[in-house]
């Protein structure tokens, strides 16, 4: 936060930090394919506004127990919230290859690219009016933020 380039929040269960993630603003420049796919959804522009994920990561001994998928459901919402008062259309994220699947688990779908490097990081992108379904999805996520704000809370007493 220091340098007003991304912030990173930090997750912990009693005490241990479990998961972080860096959360920054972004903009999606298309490529040719991509401003062609847009274009046929009505969709004119070159360059949109994004929030990137920089960071997404679990501790090995919470990995497989939903932890990045209920992290992504609070960054949809965080995002969605945000996108009532400024220009959002996309949350992006460079996947490392061996992350691509659960980022496509999450509803994120890879950019058309005609060719990408071995090693280069996938670089994929969530569309907030892909569900049609903004208000409805808030609706959910409002309530289940609250439901786990009970939960914490009840975790905390023990």
């Amino acid at each position: 936060m220091e340098n007003m380039v991304n912030i990173t929040y930090v997750c912990k269960f009693q005490s241990e930090i479990v998961a972080y993630f860096t959360l920054s603003s972004d903009s999606i420049k298309l490529n040719p394919e991509d401003k062609n796919h847009f274009e046929k959804r009505g969709i004119r522009y070159l360059f949109f506004p994004a929030i990137k994920i920089g960071r997404l990561a679990i501790h090995k001994e919470f990995q497989n127990m939903g932890l990045g998928t209920e992290l992504i459901l609070r960054i949809v919402g965080c995002v969605h919230k945000l996108s009532r008062n400024v220009g959002i259309r996309f949350i992006s994220v460079d996947a490392y290859h061996d992350s691509v699947e659960f980022y496509k688990k999450n509803f994120f779908v890879e950019f058309i690219k005609e060719k990408r490097r071995e090693n280069e990081n996938v670089q994929m992108y969530f569309d907030l009016e892909v569900s049609r379904l903004k208000n409805r999805l808030h609706e959910l996520l409002d309530g289940l933020q609250t439901k786990m704000d009970d939960l914490h809370k009840l975790l905390q007493l023990f």
